[in-house]
């Protein structure tokens, strides 16, 4: 890694400052050229994050070259994250590429045999520099039924954090992937729980309203993740623009605006804008 940046010091330093890091899911570079040129204009660190999905698409190598380039230009403090990810092939791939960190979902798995898995990657990441993200137990769409059995105590949150020394957690918080019509409720002493020994990240925080994420972040949730607001917004762009555009670039330069003010948005709630270190 060339940034000096990595996943555990921008969120410890979330956490004692009083806010969250907005991590971003792109998938291209039209979006992740809105990410870190609305984080550098809004003076906010930032984690740029892709699905596997979109990794694979483009590709590791080519993906980090491009964010590397952005990422010097304007001068963010920013990481590149492989969000859920199943595949411990595809995450060391990421990270021997240069990517800082990922996120090794193991919830498809046995509690045991996911802390086995998990902290097998993270020694294996740990020798090219990167970090892990783990979480392991499945946090649902909205408008899917609830995952099977009971969600995680703070006993359990606690024992696979001591046995894997991931870099941070993803638990069961009470969000669901997608866009909220309305705020869930939040399980906020258990992220204040775990938040006094290692970063909580809140998934699925498209929609949330400020108070429900200025009130996660004062429960010391240190990372919040944004993909379907990004998504939908890239999409009803093409739709609005495709048509009728006069030359092609009308087109990536609408999606940097429009995807810009949604990412805009969620770092004002995130209480990041002007915490660039």
């Amino acid at each position: 890694m060339t940034s000096g940046h990595t996943l555990g010091a921008l969120l410890r330093r979330a956490r004692a400052g009083g806010y969250a890091v907005p991590a971003f899911n792109v998938v291209d570079e039209a979006t992740m050229a809105a990410v870190l040129d609305t984080a550098a204009a809004m003076g906010s660190p930032v984690v740029v994050q892709t699905s596997a999905r979109t990794a694979a698409f483009w590709g590791a190598t080519a993906l980090r070259a491009v964010f590397e380039a952005r990422r010097a230009s304007s001068g963010v403090a920013a990481v590149l994250h492989l969000d859920h990810c199943a595949d411990a092939g595809q995450v060391l791939d990421c990270v021997r590429a240069g990517w800082e960190s990922a996120l090794f979902d193991a919830s498809d798995r046995p509690f045991v045999e996911a802390v086995a898995a998990t902290r097998r990657v993270v020694v294996e990441a740990a020798r090219y520099g990167a970090e892990i993200e783990g979480e392991f137990e499945r946090i649902a769409a909205i408008g899917e039924a609830p995952p099977s059995g009971a969600t995680s105590s703070f006993e359990r949150s606690r024992e696979f954090v001591s046995a894997t020394g991931v870099a941070c957690l993803s638990p069961d918080l009470g969000t669901r992937h997608g866009c909220y019509d309305a705020d869930p409720q939040i399980r906020l002493e258990l992220a204040r729980r775990l938040a006094a020994s290692v970063p909580v990240v809140l998934h699925g925080g498209s929609g949330l309203s400020a108070p429900a994420l200025a009130g996660a972040v004062a429960a010391g949730v240190s990372k919040i993740n944004f993909s379907s607001a990004v998504k939908s917004e890239y999409l009803a762009t093409v739709r609005d623009v495709a048509g009728s555009a006069g030359e092609p670039l009308d087109l990536p330069r609408a999606l940097r605006a429009r995807v810009g003010a949604v990412c805009g948005t969620y770092i004002r709630r995130s209480g990041s804008q002007g915490r660039q270190a």
